[in-house]
């Protein structure tokens, strides 16, 4: 089971949207059963990208 804290790592380390929607993807495809669980992360990607980038650059 791939940890919150590891996919908000993935998306630090890809700055490009299009890179980490393919990333969400692959880690709903690989989670399976536990799909809903990653939904919110596809919603929110945008969202908390900027949270992450307004933390870091501020």
């Amino acid at each position: 089971m791939i940890k919150p804290q590891f996919s908000v790592l993935l998306l630090l380390i890809s700055q490009s949207a299009d890179i980490t929607f393919v990333l969400i993807r692959v880690v709903k495809w690989g989670n399976g059963a536990k799909l809903g669980k990653y939904r919110w992360y596809e919603n929110g990607s945008n969202r908390l990208k900027h949270t992450i980038r307004r933390w870091l650059f501020s």
